[in-house]
Parts: structure tokens; sequence; C-alpha cells
């Protein structure tokens, strides 16, 4: 009988942590956020963005695009660039961007892209 009485003592002791951390979570709060459908479409979704040769877009941090028609070369914040992750390097301000890589911002710096010709990026997290 003693035995059983410890083991459910120690059961609850080990449970007792658990549910008060799922307790003081509130379903919205920090620790538990809402996410919009709006959100995650512009985060998740993939839309066409065309660009007239001379037009810049600035890209915010975390915002990913590939160049699938069009020259288009990248706008830098002094020696950063953009990386591409297809190839696995930084391009820097003035260089070429490559068509059909996968291209990421990696901060909020006005980095972006400038339109040589015509341009068709498809863009995920851009926000217009």
């Amino acid at each position: 009988m003693k035995r059983i009485f410890i083991a459910v003592a120690v059961t609850l002791l080990l449970l007792v942590p658990i549910v008060r951390t799922s307790l003081a979570v509130e379903p919205g709060s920090k620790g538990d956020p809402i996410i919009t459908r709006s959100y995650l479409e512009t985060l998740y979704s993939w839309q066409a963005t065309n660009l007239q040769g001379g037009q810049t877009v600035s890209l915010d941090m975390g915002v990913q695009f590939v160049l699938r028609s069009g020259k288009a070369v990248v706008v830098g914040a002094g020696h950063e660039g953009l990386i591409d992750l297809t190839a696995g390097r930084e391009l820097k301000d003035g260089e070429p961007i490559p068509a059909d890589h996968l291209m990421m911002s990696p901060a909020s710096d006005q980095r972006g892209v400038r339109a040589v010709s015509q341009v068709v990026l498809l863009t995920r997290g851009l926000s217009r």
C-alpha cells in the first residue's frame, strides 16, 4: 500500500508542472499567438511580381524570390547584398541575378532588385 501511495505521489508531482504550464498559456496571447489566414498567404504563397526596366523593389528580411524572366541586378546595402540560396553564395550590389535561382533578402535595410529589362519575379513574403 505504501508503494502505491509513493507511486501516485511521484506521478502527481511530475504532472503538476505540465498541467500548470498548459493552463498558463492563454489562446491568442504571446505564448500562443493567433495566425491569420492573410499572414500565412503572404508568407507562404508565391505571387508573380512584374517590374519595368529601371524599376526597383525593396525587400524585407526573409523575402524570397525567383527571377523567371528578364534581367535584373542586386541593389545592396553598402557592401552587403542578397543571398543566392541555389548557388550558396552572396550576390553583391550591382551583380546580375541569375534566372531560376532561389534568392533571399537577409535584412530589411533597402536591399532589393533593380530591373534592367522587363522582369517577372515569383515572390514569397513580399508585402505590396
